[in-house]
């Protein structure tokens, strides 16, 4: 029983949560994605040794700093 109260709670937090995604105006979306791309691309760096491996491969004359930029 208390499973299914969790499994229900989770299921409405979860849904409330898209609709409040849902509910925003666009350009709130693009600003949080940008927020989010920065907190994990450049300051938790995730993935970050792939990323910089392919940006390798894709511009082998840039320099470090350029790639990173």
């Amino acid at each position: 029983m208390w499973q299914k109260i969790i499994d229900y709670s989770v299921y409405i937090l979860v849904r409330t949560f898209v609709a409040l995604v849902q509910a925003v105006p666009l350009e709130f979306c693009e600003r949080g994605a940008e927020l989010l791309a920065t907190l994990f691309g450049r300051v938790l760096r995730v993935r970050g040794h792939v990323v910089n491996e392919n940006l390798q491969i894709a511009f082998p004359n840039l320099s470090d700093a350029e790639r990173d930029k």
